[in-house]
Parts: structure tokens; C-alpha cells; sequence
């Protein structure tokens, strides 16, 4: 076996193995390697290069042996993959982004006006293919963000108003048949829901209360037996204000009962209990149901709003 060569270095005064681990290359020299080793220069002593096992490799920056799929692909190096894992990429990046991000937004906005066309068609083509998972993913970000989206949302429809009810009324304009349509079905399947609606926005017009929900709606019929309030019959109902919108009536449980249409328009803006008093149908049992449910105690209502 040959011998292992050794130098000593006149800085340390050690003997020290010659090779590139503990001397710098120096041709001029008549060993081929510098006279003072690395750490008398300043350096350090290189490490024996470490030769991953098949199916490994060692990562540049953490020095963490790691399974090849922990690497990106880089077509530059000899066996096809980054020399760093993708955990110590994505740190490097990360820390890169933080301290350009004013140069990276530029660029970005750059980039987006000049391929808007292709960005959106890529979006589109992305969303299409994978539905699910944009739903999912959309979902979980709103649970998170929810307080966050509301204000943001305020602040951009308060500053965009003109805006958006440009859009409105243009989207309004195209597609006035899938709307009617779409209308249709909805009061045909939600026709309580369609009429508290109508009721809600009258109340909002004329700036009175409107707290009646279609479960209070289901509650009156339930007490009444799905019967007319006054006339006692099983027919049609409607939302009856017993004291009418024109007077200051609100759309709230207690002014509204189920009302058939023929005692609606009858009794019109009338004052409810003297125009029920001249009907050939009156009852003073009905009128006592009325009052009951409508929160009356000695001919006054308990939680009145007039």
C-alpha cells in the first residue's frame, strides 16, 4: 500500500494529509498545493464528499439525505434534479418574495395586462376541470376570512356603486328570459318566501319594521288551521296587515294573520275589529283567537306599535 503524503504547514505547524481537504491547489508550487492550509487562510477544511445511497440524495443547503422526490427537476445537472430539497427552495423563496415584493407586484400587473386573454382562459379551463376542489377550497377560505371578506366587500360596493348597477342592469338586459324563468320556478316552490319578500320591501319603502319570517308565517297558519282569521273558510290565503301599510301597520308578527282575498280587499284600510263587527260572518270567538295571537290584554296589545 502507498503511503499517505502529509505536509506540514508553517502557520499551525501541523502535519496535515496533502490534499484538496486541507490545502488549496497551487501550480507554482513544486507539490502542486499551497505552503499554509485552509484554516491559516481563513478557510475552513473541506468535508469527504458523501455519496447518497441509490435512490437518495443529500441536499446542498441542509445537508439532509432525502428521497429524490424531494427535489425539483433541473435539466442542468448531470442526474436531472435541483441541488437543494424543495422544503429549503420554498424557504429561499419565500424569503426572496418578502424582500422584493414591490418589484414582484409591477411585474405581476406587467405581465397580467399584457396576457390577460390567456390568464383567463387558463382560470376558466382549471376551474372547469377540477369543480370540486375550487368549491372546497373557496369554502374553507370564506369560514376562515368571513369578518374580513364582509368589511372588504362593503368598502368596494360602497365605493363601485354606479359600477355595479351598470352591470346589473346590463346582465338584467341579456338574460331576461333565464331570469323570468328562474323567477317563475322559484314562486312556484317558494311561495311564502316570494310573498315575505314582496311584503319586506313595501315595509322598507314606506321605513317601517319588517321582521316577519316565512317560520312566524308557518306558525299563523298552524293557529288558524289554515283558515281564514275572519271568515272561517278553508281557501287561499294572503298576508293580511291588520292594520293596513297606508296606516303605519308593520310587517311583523303581531299585525299579520292569514287572510282569504275576499276579506282582504274587503276590509281594505278599515280599522280591523269595526269592519269585522258588521260582517254576517262575525264571531266573538274568532275575534278573541285574533286578539289572542296578536298579543291583546283587555282590548290592548301588549307589545303595540301604534
Amino acid at each position: 500500500m502507498s503511503e499517505i503524503k502529509t505536509k506540514a504547514c508553517p502557520g499551525c505547524k501541523r502535519d496535515l494529509e496533502l490534499s484538496r481537504m486541507y490545502f488549496f491547489v497551487r501550480k507554482t508550487t513544486k507539490d502542486g498545493f499551497h505552503n499554509r492550509c485552509r484554516e491559516c487562510d481563513g478557510k475552513s477544511f473541506a468535508q469527504p464528499k458523501v455519496i447518497a445511497k441509490e435512490g437518495y440524495k443529500i441536499c446542498s443547503k441542509c445537508g439532509i439525505e432525502l428521497l429524490c422526490d424531494n427535489f425539483g427537476i433541473c435539466k442542468q445537472n448531470v442526474d436531472g434534479l435541483h441541488g437543494q430539497c424543495k422544503e429549503c427552495v420554498a424557504i429561499y423563496m419565500g424569503q426572496w418574495r418578502d424582500d422584493n415584493r414591490e418589484i414582484n407586484t409591477v411585474k405581476r400587473k406587467l405581465r397580467y395586462d399584457e396576457n390577460r386573454e390567456v390568464f383567463i382562459n387558463r382560470v376558466k379551463i382549471y376551474q372547469s376541470n377540477n369543480v370540486e376542489s375550487v368549491v372546497k377550497r373557496r369554502s374553507l377560505h370564506y369560514i376562515k376570512n368571513k369578518v374580513s371578506i364582509g368589511i372588504e366587500r362593503k368598502i368596494y360596493q360602497n365605493k363601485n356603486k354606479d359600477n355595479i348597477r351598470e352591470y346589473h342592469r346590463r346582465y338584467n338586459f341579456k338574460n331576461k328570459d333565464i331570469i323570468s324563468e328562474h323567477n317563475k320556478e322559484y314562486h312556484k316552490s317558494h311561495p311564502g318566501a316570494a310573498r315575505i319578500r314582496n311584503q319586506r320591501r313595501r315595509a322598507r319603502e314606506k321605513k317601517l319594521l319588517h321582521t316577519f319570517t316565512n317560520e312566524q308565517w308557518g306558525e299563523s297558519l298552524l293557529y288558524f288551521d289554515n283558515k281564514c282569521c275572519f271568515c272561517d273558510r278553508e281557501t287561499k290565503l294572503t298576508m293580511e296587515h291588520i292594520y293596513c301599510v297606508a296606516s303605519g301597520g308593520e310587517f311583523t308578527r303581531q299585525n299579520i294573520t292569514p287572510s282569504c282575498f275576499t276579506c282582504n280587499s274587503s276590509k281594505h284600510t278599515r280599522e280591523p275589529f269595526e269592519w269585522f263587527r258588521e260582517q254576517l260572518f262575525y264571531s266573538p270567538e274568532r275575534e278573541q283567537k285574533i286578539l289572542s295571537y296578536l298579543g291583546y290584554k283587555n282590548n290592548r296589545q301588549q307589545l303595540a306599535l301604534f
